[in-house]
């Protein structure tokens, strides 16, 4: 779950000379940087999820959406679990249902090639 803090730490201390040891002992709070992370990602998540519904619904149906999803269903914990694993790919799907609904929408040429560029490219 710390992997890339660690790894940040890991070649730090390889320029720097200082111990790892010591480092992760006493200066990266492993725990409270996990719980951030596996807060943070799961409310991107139901943002992204409420500005998409914004541009189909009206807003306190996409803020009831939003809260259904948010509140009734287990992302949170399963993002938790698997923080480096599920969260990321939960914010890109957002992302890539966002472009996808540019996409389709009518627009100019430049961006339908950008949007088309984002959606060959994020979810590979």
């Amino acid at each position: 779950m710390n992997a890339p803090a660690v790894g940040t730490r890991s070649a730090a201390a390889e320029v720097g000379g200082d111990p790892l040891g010591e480092q992760l002992g006493s200066s990266i709070p492993l725990s409270e940087m996990e719980n951030n992370v596996a807060s943070t990602l799961p409310a991107l998540t139901v943002g992204g999820l409420y500005l998409w519904l914004c541009r189909r619904a009206a807003i306190p149906t996409a803020l009831l959406l939003a809260a259904i999803y948010a509140f009734g269903t287990s992302m949170l914990s399963t993002v938790s679990r698997a923080v480096w694993n599920i969260g990321p790919a939960l914010v890109l799907t957002n992302v890539v249902l966002f472009l996808l609904d540019e996409h389709l929408r009518p627009q100019t040429r430049l961006r339908t090639l950008l949007t088309t560029v984002g959606l060959a490219i994020l979810p590979v």
